[in-house]
């Protein structure tokens, strides 16, 4: 395990957004395959995985690799300064900043592909942003700011999207049935 743990942060310097985007992907899937078992569906809606899974694989591990990367150099200076001031940066920046823009993006895209042949998908958009945008951002201050309080404090840079992709697991499978309820 800790040769693959080696090779795979390796990985996640020389090549982060297709390692980000294979990981995302992968653990996409598995969230939506442990949405669907804990919504008890007789069958597995595989249309609905590939979804998720290709969110995972095009958005998600991307865009995680991107923004930590950016939020760790942008907070960086504080780290000689305040240990806690650098942690409370990165956090303030995690919540604030990016979750709101990742909430839409995440609802937007998957909404678009869900109902990519209807007419009105625009409408059906902006009625799930306006809809699931609340509760699923006070559910996501609840889950996330002690989550990455530990990743921030404990894990290496290069190990974020990782860490957060594997909470990511349990997180979207809450998205999923948020997304498809």
């Amino acid at each position: 395990m800790q040769r693959f743990f080696a090779w795979y942060g390796e990985q996640c310097i020389i090549r982060p957004y297709i390692t980000q985007s294979i990981t995302g992907g992968v653990l996409w899937c598995a969230g939506d395959l442990i949405s669907q078992t804990f919504e008890q569906k007789q069958t597995f809606d595989w249309v609905r995985v590939a979804r998720m899974t290709g969110y995972g694989i095009v958005i998600a591990g991307p865009l995680y690799a991107w923004w930590y990367k950016v939020l760790d150099q942008k907070t960086l200076f504080l780290a000689q300064r305040s240990r806690v001031a650098y942690l409370l940066a990165k956090l303030g920046g995690d919540q604030v900043l990016f979750e709101p823009i990742n909430l839409t993006i995440f609802f937007s895209i998957t909404s678009a592909v869900q109902h990519w042949n209807k007419p009105n998908k625009l409408e059906i958009i902006q009625n799930k942003i306006q809809t699931e945008f609340v509760s699923t951002y006070v559910a996501d201050c609840i889950v996330w700011p002690p989550a990455q309080l530990l990743n921030f404090q404990y894990v290496p840079v290069k190990y974020h999207p990782l860490v957060v992709n594997s909470i990511c697991v349990g997180w979207n499978a809450f998205l999923a049935f948020v997304s498809n309820r």
